[in-house]
């Protein structure tokens, strides 16, 4: 949250769960945002999601941390239903740990 919050002055971002992901699978980053991604951050991202075993996200009822399985759903859903993320995926990603 931090991450966010330091380059958007804002808490959360409309899809920024999405995008962020991409970025985690492979995806170059957006290059619209304000605040550069740096690999580093997109390595922290990967880290965590391994070692929680999920992805962070939000809806009407607020943040929730949803587990990949669910996470994966999610995604494939939102990109079958537009162009939300970066390079346009139209595949289900895996984040890994780099190792």
């Amino acid at each position: 949250m931090a991450y966010l919050s330091a380059g958007f002055a804002a808490g959360w971002l409309n899809g920024i769960e999405f995008e962020t992901y991409a970025m985690a699978i492979g995806g170059e980053p957006s290059k619209g945002w304000a605040y550069p991604v740096t690999e580093r951050q997109i390595d922290d991202l990967r880290m965590l999601s391994s070692e929680f075993g999920g992805w962070a996200t939000w809806s009407t009822d607020g943040g929730r941390f949803v587990a990949m399985d669910e996470w994966r759903r999610l995604y494939e859903d939102r990109i079958h239903s537009s162009a939300c993320c970066v390079g346009g995926w139209d595949a289900v990603g895996e984040v890994t740990d780099g190792g």
